[in-house]
């Protein structure tokens, strides 16, 4: 008796010998969940085994070392199963994602592997770092085009709230990572910039109509004065 899966699913791959594919789905695994290549099965599930060397299962591990970036070194296990034997390679999901093989990026969705398109890509990295557009550096500002006034509204906010804060407003930027290296994160620049700008406009609409808008205003300002936080 064998633990092999009967099909192909979301954790599953067939593959009837090693070759690039092998990699692929590693890479598609590691990026989405995690999962085991089975290799000497074809896709219907039919055990058809692979002839196997003294070095074979290390030179299919080291193949998909220099392939793969960040490196991946998968968990292999050689099945013997009806005199053939089958090579199962286990990788988890990966913590930095994404995974490429050879500069190309795959994720595995149901049973088969999908390339990444580069909003993909870049999005499961943003992810992977718990990062987001907010906390990156604004390259089109600069510390001069905040209100510290305004930082320092949001801080006397807070402190009516009950929190205990020390800091002046330029500490409070660095503490809170709004303020890295003397240039301003978008995040600071949304929160507290000093004059009307498109970046941060909300329009708003009162209908009379499913189609007729009765009145209708609009801001720029920065995102805590129209809140209200810092009014």
């Amino acid at each position: 008796m064998h633990n092999i899966p009967a099909i192909e699913d979301q954790n599953t791959e067939f593959k009837a010998s090693f070759n690039t594919g092998v990699i692929e789905s590693l890479v598609a695994f590691a990026n989405a969940g995690g999962g085991t290549v089975y290799v000497g099965v074809d896709d219907s599930g039919k055990l058809l085994g692979i002839q196997l060397a003294k070095e074979s299962v290390q030179n299919f591990v080291n193949e998909i070392k220099s392939k793969t970036a960040p490196v991946l070194i998968p968990d292999v296990n050689v099945i013997d199963v009806e005199d053939k034997q089958i090579v199962a390679f286990q990788i988890q999901e990966y913590p930095i994602k994404p995974v490429a093989v050879q500069g190309r990026y795959y994720k595995r969705v149901n049973n088969s592997n999908h390339q990444l398109t580069v909003g993909e890509v870049v999005n499961l990295y943003l992810h992977t770092i718990n990062s987001s557009w907010d906390t990156y550096v604004d390259t089109l500002h600069t510390i001069d085009d905040i209100s510290l006034e305004k930082v320092q509204k949001a801080i006397n906010f807070l402190e009516n709230k009950g929190r205990s804060i020390t800091e002046d407003p330029l500490s409070f930027l660095l503490k809170y990572n709004m303020l890295r290296e003397d240039k301003i994160t978008n995040a600071a620049f949304l929160l507290f910039h000093k004059d009307d700008n498109i970046i941060s406009t909300v329009e708003l609409g009162r209908f009379q109509t499913d189609i007729i808008i009765k009145d209708s205003a609009r801001s720029k300002s920065d995102v805590l004065t129209q809140s209200g936080y810092a009014s």
